[in-house]
This record gives structure tokens, C-alpha cells and sequence, in this order.
């Protein structure tokens, strides 16, 4: 009987063992959200269960809630960055943020005010000062986000096409990045692909070998950016947009994280020989946006780098509207041509810029002459009227004219058309003589239509008014 029981027993106990050896591994309970690919949040009511904190909720305000830990008492609110340490009003980094279901904070602010250390490690590892046998607090990244309310974009469009700030994506589990710091050029691993990055060059390297991008990447703002579909193609990963506008997301599928991208800075690109040397540069102007500390600039780069920028406007907003490589000296080498709206309080004037490049100054001038603001050839745009920029192209070796006409708005004075003609002296587009048309605006609404046919003017368009 007693053998009866003891191998009975040993048969449960070796059961127990072979269901405990069997049975999956416990999914890590908790998670973390990255966002703006510089604060990393955690979950607040895991984070708050694994440090053993006191966790309150105002009963008469939604949005109010404390946390005390170690003695430090904060309140919060659900939707802003203010709180209010031990009586003091502070500011976290960012806002709580709420994702899928779960409210979330910035995880090293919390470590810096309450005191408990965390670490690094593919993600914050957070530890619990009071246990210290305890595991950490288990980390999974479920979503990163770059570039929303940021100085610095994690992602840009070029003439439409989404970019990607190269180094965010070292972001997503796993990655790695790093720069050349004699050649510029950058590399980042992911997924175990290596790609390797120069500036304003066509050629990339994908696990060591050559492959040519349909378009070139391009620094901003100190960063290098990358043709995003290009980055999801190599890397197997899908590639969506979001409800946001200019938002972009890079789905990685085999972390089951997503890379949330705001490509809301706009740069126009144009590439051309300016400088007559047989290689081609790239230009490019990017537009300033509401509340970032970017300007509104032009810079011509080659060989990866820029040979010439200029920031615009002293401090004046521009909308840009038109770059364009295109001879007007008739040296059959392109200038830069630059379209601007200038945005202000009163919305007034659109303008035109002209840069040629100087080979013994090795810099680009700006060729337009008399009559310019800032440097750009100006006329009225919807308040005041209407216009635009019409010209004669270059032929032959002959320069180009350009024609500024301007029409009247129908209850101000004057109330005629108006066009300056503008030539090549040499030096710059210096004005060479004026027309006004015959009729008025109440008369004739064809006025400008006349006006041009009498005096011949075949120009094409180069620039209109906002109405045009």
C-alpha cells in the first residue's frame, strides 16, 4: 500500500513538473509608448502598481488625478503638461497621453521627481528602490512618435515626396545608428539590414551594396532625411497614412511597432547645373511653419554638402510658391528663380528673387535690381489688386525680359493696369519703362487684355497673383 502511494505520488509531482515546463512563458503586462522620439512614456496605472504608489482620482473633476510616492505628492491633469509638485506648479515635457485604452506620462520625469532609478536598455527599465529582488519593469514598444510640435521634424516632404529623419528610425526595437564623421555619411541597422546614407547623393548602400534613389536625401535643420517609401520597401515594412494630416506611419511588423511620422515641413527641390561645371547641384527652400523655430531659407548644396544658404525675410513669414531653375541672362546657364508670398497680417504682395551664381565670389547673387523688397520683385496680391510676372524667354543668347503687371482692385484708385518692363544690363534686371492701359476698370474688364495685345506682349507666365 505504502509503494502504491509513493508511486502514485511521484506520478503527480513529475505531472505538475511537466505542466510547468510546458506552459507559455507570462506576456510582459505592461508597455511603454515613445513619443516625439525623445519622451518616453509608460503606462500610468502599471507603473503605479509596480512602484506601489498611491494612486487618487478627483471625484469632482474627470480630468484631475495624484500620485504620492517616497513621500512627493503631484497633481495632474489628463490633457496638460502643468502639475503641481508638493505645492509647486511645474511642467512635465509633454502632456499625458492616452493610447489604446491606457493613460500614459514621461516616464524620466517621473524617475527624476520621485526618485526611483531607470535604465536603458531597448527601452526604460524602471526598478523599484523599495524591492530590489523584484524583476524589472517589463518594457514593449508599441508605438514611437516623431516630429509632432518638435524644432527638429522627424520627417519632411520634398516636392511632395515623404521623407524620414534617418536617425528616428534607430528608435524602433532593436536599431541601431551611426555617423561617418570624416564623410557625413550615415547608417542605420534595422531588422538586420544595414543602409548607409550620404546627402544630396543619388547612391545608397543596402547591406553593402550599391543601389541609386529616384530622389536624393537632403539635411535640414543639422538631421538627414530619407526617401521614406524607399526605407519601407528595403525594410519589408508597410507603409500608411494616417487620419492626421501629413502624418505618415511606418509599420514594422516583425516588432509589431509603429513609427508615426509628421511631415508637415514642406521643401521645394530643383536640380541643376548652376555653376557650369558639368555636376549637377541640388537647390532647395523650405517654408516656416507656425510656432516652429525653423526659418524660411534657400541653400544649394553638392558633393554632400551646402555651397551657399540664405535665411529670408529678416523675421517676415513666406508662404514659397515656385522654385525654378531657368536661364534669364542668356549665358545658357540656369538661374535660381524663387516665387514667394509674403504672409502677414494683411496679406499684400507676392514676389519674385533671381540668384546667379558668381564663380570668382563662388557664391550666388541675387540679380534682381531697383523695386524689390527684401530682395524680391514685388506686387499686389489680392488686397490691393492682382498681378503677376510674365516673361520673354532667353533666346539665341539674348536675355530674357520680364514684365511686372499689376491689376487694380475695383474700389481703390488707381484704378488702371499697370506693367513694368525689366531688362538685362549686364549686371542685373533694372527697370526700362512703364504702361498704363487706356481704360479703366469700371469700363473695361478686358483692360489688361488690350493693353498687352497693343503693346505685343507675348511673354509666358511666370509667377501670378493669388487670384491667377
Amino acid at each position: 500500500m505504502r509503494c502504491l502511494v509513493a508511486v502514485l505520488l511521484l506520478l503527480f509531482l513529475a505531472g505538475v513538473c511537466v505542466w510547468a515546463k510546458d506552459a507559455p512563458a507570462a506576456p510582459a503586462p505592461y508597455s511603454i509608448l515613445v513619443d516625439r522620439g525623445t519622451v518616453s512614456m509608460v503606462p500610468l496605472r502599471a507603473l503605479v502598481e509596480f512602484l506601489e504608489a498611491d494612486l487618487q482620482f478627483d471625484p469632482d473633476d474627470a480630468k484631475a488625478f495624484s500620485i504620492e510616492y517616497h513621500k512627493v505628492y503631484v497633481d495632474y491633469n489628463k490633457i496638460s503638461k502643468e502639475v503641481v509638485v508638493d505645492g509647486k506648479h511645474m511642467e512635465m515635457p509633454v502632456a499625458p497621453m492616452k493610447y489604446d485604452g491606457s493613460l500614459y506620462l514621461p516616464v524620466r520625469w517621473l524617475a527624476q521627481t520621485y526618485g526611483f532609478p531607470v535604465d536603458w536598455v531597448n527601452g526604460p527599465v524602471v526598478r523599484n528602490p523599495d524591492n530590489h529582488e523584484e524583476q524589472p519593469f517589463p518594457v514593449k514598444v508599441l508605438k514611437l512618435e516623431v516630429g509632432n510640435n518638435s524644432d527638429i521634424p522627424g520627417g519632411l516632404q520634398v516636392n511632395s515626396a515623404a521623407y524620414v529623419q534617418l536617425q528616428s528610425l534607430s528608435l524602433l526595437p532593436g536599431a541601431r545608428w551611426a555617423e561617418n564623421a570624416q564623410t557625413g555619411a550615415q547608417t542605420v541597422t534595422v531588422n538586420g539590414h544595414t543602409l548607409s546614407f550620404t546627402a544630396y547623393t543619388p547612391q545608397v548602400l543596402v547591406d553593402g551594396k550599391a543601389r541609386t534613389l529616384d530622389a536624393v536625401p537632403v539635411r535640414f535643420a543639422d538631421h538627414l532625411y530619407v526617401p521614406l517609401r524607399f526605407v519601407a520597401d528595403t525594410l519589408g515594412m508597410a507603409l500608411q497614412q494616417d487620419d492626421a494630416q501629413d502624418v505618415f506611419v511606418l509599420i514594422d511588423p516583425a516588432a509589431n511597432t509603429k513609427l508615426y511620422i509628421d511631415t508637415a515641413q514642406k521643401l521645394s527641390h530643383v536640380a541643376a547645373d548652376f555653376d557650369g561645371d558639368g555636376t549637377v547641384e541640388h537647390a532647395y527652400i523650405s517654408q516656416a511653419l507656425p510656432g516652429v523655430a525653423t526659418p524660411s531659407m534657400i541653400w544649394v548644396a553638392q558633393g554632400g554638402h551646402a555651397i551657399w544658404e540664405q535665411v529670408l525675410g529678416n523675421g517676415t513669414a513666406y508662404a514659397l510658391r515656385k522654385l525654378q531653375a531657368l536661364d534669364l541672362t542668356g549665358d545658357r546657364r540656369p538661374e535660381l528663380l524663387v516665387g514667394c508670398w509674403f504672409v502677414g497680417a494683411y496679406v499684400s504682395e507676392s514676389g519674385l528673387a533671381a540668384y546667379q551664381w558668381q564663380g570668382k565670389q563662388q557664391t550666388f547673387r541675387n540679380i534682381m535690381g531697383q523695386d524689390t523688397e527684401d530682395g524680391f520683385l514685388t506686387y499686389p496680391s489680392m488686397v490691393r489688386g492682382d498681378g503677376g510676372i510674365l516673361f520673354r524667354p532667353a533666346q539665341r543668347g539674348k536675355p530674357a525680359q520680364l514684365i511686372k503687371y499689376v491689376t487694380p482692385e475695383p474700389t481703390q484708385p488707381p484704378y488702371h493696369y499697370s506693367a513694368q518692363w525689366y531688362r538685362w544690363n549686364g549686371h542685373e534686371f533694372a527697370p526700362a519703362f512703364s504702361r498704363y492701359s487706356r481704360h479703366r476698370y469700371e469700363a473695361d474688364s478686358d483692360a489688361l487684355k488690350l493693353m498687352m495685345k497693343r503693346l505685343r506682349i507675348n511673354g509666358r507666365v511666370l509667377l501670378r497673383g493669388m487670384k491667377g
